[in-house]
């Protein structure tokens, strides 16, 4: 679900030249968004669907934590090709290569039903899918004029969780069988055309030089809004993959699995606007303080609300994924506030190495307090997770 700023690497900025960009159509604006909706789709249909097919073939909760963590790792060690890329091929033909590898590796798990064959064939279609959409950030970022930025992001942003939510709400009809895989295949493909169309992510060019203490200074110069952002992500592959085994091991059914994700991630479309604009009204601290509390009391309430009823459940994490959403906006925006221009461009690349490395540690984490006390482990991991942002936002909070 990764919503938000262009995620960088260990390499961060030292200077971004552009040239001016061309007027953008309103055709390839539609096309653009079409792409991001199709792409969204397909990876909503494959996030519950690899969680429960993987439980069918007996993996433990560990090796499904795992498999979780594989996209995180694939497009952390990719990164670095992002911006160098536009000095040697340009953005579509990155973006057709990299679908092309997740097309391949979504081939090779509809074919072997081999839970370790699926963590590498994850590695590749995961590590593929976030890459695309770090180059769609990227062309979002180059290409956009600054007036019209913010709200081009904005509509990404939507695209992107309306097409988790449409995928992950589609999941239960299609099932995990050849129709699933297929509708995902169908659409990777839907997507490559779109992109070939027009030569849709056309950019300007980029001169980048490179200074690496950047990432350092950004840490010790942000630290709450990096530590907000690990928290963050540590959190979010958790409704992406393993709230769905909670309910399974609950009883509910895979139909009900599948709904998590669209709950939580519709819970998380509603709730950015609001934090945000709350906290540019009382303060970060307070928002930040405000959105882990209820992320901490969701994570106790959570078991209890599952024990009583499924409606009740679901409610509860509409309403948990609706808090919690505003650690993320509140993340960026502490970083805004700390940084200006070409210093803002090397907090957000030293971010995104931050957000991916708690993106890797956050599957694992939850999966092994998960295989330890089945199922109500995720959200001792959960409120584990929002306790420590806790006490680290008070500390801060005590600082002059």
């Amino acid at each position: 679900m990764g919503l938000g700023a262009a995620r960088g690497t260990l390499y961060c900025l030292r200077s971004l030249h552009l040239e001016v960009p061309p007027p953008l159509h309103r055709s390839q604006i539609t096309l653009f968004y079409a792409a991001v909706l199709l792409l969204s789709c397909a990876y909503g249909i494959s996030l519950p669907l690899i969680a429960i097919a993987l439980d069918g073939m007996g993996a433990s909760t560990r090796l499904i934590g795992l498999s979780a963590a594989m996209p995180a790792l694939g497009w952390l060690l990719g990164l670095p090709v992002i911006p160098l890329a536009p000095r040697r091929l340009s953005l579509t033909r990155l973006a057709l290569a990299l679908l092309g590898v997740a097309f391949a590796a979504w081939g090779a798990m509809a074919l072997q039903a081999e839970p370790w064959l699926w963590v590498g064939a994850r590695f590749l279609f995961g590590g593929a899918v976030g890459l695309i959409y770090r180059l769609i950030e990227y062309w979002l970022t180059l290409t956009v004029p600054e007036p019209r930025r913010g709200r081009e992001i904005g509509f990404y942003n939507a695209t992107f969780l309306g097409g988790i939510i449409l995928g992950s709400a589609l999941q239960p009809l299609l099932g995990v069988g050849l129709l699933g895989f297929g509708s995902v295949a169908v659409l990777l493909a839907s997507v490559g055309v779109a992109l070939l169309h027009r030569n849709l992510l056309t950019a300007p060019k980029v001169h980048l030089s490179w200074r690496p203490q950047d990432f350092g200074a950004a840490l010790r110069l942000a630290p709450l809004a990096m530590a907000a952002a690990l928290a963050f992500s540590m959190y979010e592959d958790i409704p992406a993959y393993l709230l769905s085994l909670f309910a399974l091991h609950q009883g509910m059914g895979e139909g009900v699995a599948a709904l998590t994700l669209s709950v939580c991630a519709l819970g998380a479309l509603t709730g950015a606007v609001p934090f945000g604009m709350l906290s540019d009204r009382i303060g970060r601290r307070p928002v930040l303080l405000l959105a882990s509390g209820i992320g901490l009391g969701g994570a106790v309430a959570m078991p209890f609300l599952a024990a009583v009823s499924t409606p009740l459940f679901l409610a509860g994490l509409f309403l948990w994924a609706f808090g919690i959403e505003g650690i993320f906006g509140v993340s960026l925006a502490l970083l805004a506030d700390r940084f200006r221009g070409e210093d803002l461009l090397r907090a957000n690349l030293a971010y995104g190495v931050v957000y991916a490395l708690g993106a890797l540690i956050g599957p694992l984490f939850a999966a092994n307090l998960m295989q330890a006390i089945d199922p109500q482990g995720v959200f001792l991991a959960a409120g584990l997770i929002f306790a420590a942002l806790i006490v680290v936002t008070l500390s801060f909070g005590r600082r002059p």
